[in-house]
């Protein structure tokens, strides 16, 4: 299942407007990103969608389209007693009700379509091995939050153990190894650090991790940037999410620009045919992806603009400066100050003004904090001796 549009009519942020996850040959997208500056509306549209998809708010000014084959419908119809006309909407609320034989749920999960919503406001807060013997929570929608993140070493402790009974004539080192490949697999992108390398031997059982220096820690012993990362990702390899929309807050929260930078394809390696649609401020998460699956919130005076399709240049492989003057509206990279004195520079090179005690004091302290050789010093300079050229050559002219 994947979302094939939404619209909306007379919304107090996005007015009239119709969203497209799909491109210009009329497939749909696999991955989206929202983009915009801070009050641009990227979360209120990623809970927008959510909700519409639990049926709290479709209606007249708000639909979805869904793009569903048949198996799904089959699979719909089955839980609900009927799909509502043209594809527009499920309740999965209604969904939520159905009871499944675990027989019924294993044939039929990789199908089955699902809604995950991962928000920014997540407190990853000391966590504990619960039980070693974790069951999924089976249910049609998830809104990610504090209890389900609790559920990761559980998981992760479950896994290791099932693993190791699965096969009694594996040696439990073994066993433990394949689980932790399994694990660190999905990260390999990212080139990071650390590595699991199984569960706790004391009482608390807890994931066991080990960085480059070879110094082995539990997972609550993580650093910010790694536990928004692994728990997040965990989670959704936990619910075991396939042919789903998976709705995303802010990924990139205390990631460096490097792990920024590939963390879309580290979502889109977890299950199987899903739909990611994320919400960022990150130029680096823009560059990594085609404009085919960027929209644009652009706050205008009636409210938001989405520019989306051919209204968009491009996105994919811009360097960072590109991506935030011309894509995410930043006026200039540089700080604000260092800016108006460049900005000062210029308008004296432009008077013919460069001689001056003014200009050579500002130069000289402009260029001590950026360098020669950066870009705008550089600029300047050739300013300067185009100038002087040209003086000099209208000073032969009249000799």
């Amino acid at each position: 299942m994947k979302i094939k549009s939404l619209k909306v009519q007379n919304h107090y942020l996005f007015k009239d407007n119709e969203i497209k996850f799909f491109n210009e040959n009329n497939e749909m997208l696999k991955t989206v990103v929202l983009a915009g500056i801070n009050g641009s509306g990227k979360t209120t549209l990623l809970k927008l969608i959510y909700n519409v998809l639990l049926s709290e708010i479709n209606g007249q000014d708000t639909e979805i389209l869904l793009n569903i084959d048949n198996d799904e419908k089959e699979l719909i119809k089955r839980a609900l007693g009927g799909l509502l006309e043209d594809n527009k909407y499920f309740n999965v609320a209604k969904m939520d009700k159905m009871v499944f034989t675990p027989y019924e749920w294993k044939r039929d999960k990789k199908e089955i379509p699902r809604i995950v919503f991962l928000p920014t406001e997540i407190n990853f807060s000391n966590l504990e091995v619960k039980t070693r013997n974790y069951t999924p929570t089976e249910n049609f929608s998830f809104y990610i939050d504090q209890d389900k993140i609790n559920d990761v070493p559980s998981y992760l402790v479950s896994l290791v153990n099932t693993e190791i009974f699965k096969y009694e004539d594996l040696p439990i080192k073994e066993a433990i190894k394949k689980i932790c490949d399994e694990i660190n697999s999905i990260f390999n992108l990212l080139d990071m650090d650390i590595e699991m390398i199984g569960v706790n031997k004391n009482s608390d059982n807890m994931p066991l991790f080990k960085n480059k220096f070879g110094i082995e820690f539990d997972i609550n012993s993580l650093s910010s940037g790694e536990k928004q990362l692994f728990l997040r990702a965990m989670t959704l390899k936990m619910l075991d999410i396939n042919n789903s929309v998976i709705l995303i807050d802010e990924p990139e929260i205390s990631l460096h620009p490097k792990w920024q930078q590939k963390i879309v394809k580290v979502y889109e390696g977890i299950g199987e045919n899903n739909q990611i649609i994320i919400a960022t401020h990150s130029p680096h998460i823009v560059s990594s992806v085609k404009s085919e699956s960027l929209k644009l919130l652009v706050k205008a005076d009636n409210g938001i603009e989405i520019l989306q399709g051919e209204e968009i240049n491009g996105s994919y492989g811009y360097p960072v400066e590109r991506v935030l003057t011309e894509l995410m509206g930043l006026e200039t990279p540089r700080d604000s100050e260092v800016q108006n004195m460049i900005k000062t520079l210029q308008n004296l090179v432009r008077d013919n003004k460069y001689e001056t005690v003014e200009f050579k004091a500002l130069y000289s302290e402009v260029k001590g904090l950026l360098g020669s050789l950066d870009e705008d010093i550089i600029l300047l300079d050739m300013g300067i001796a185009r100038r002087k050229g040209e003086a000099n050559a209208k000073n032969k002219q009249s000799s």
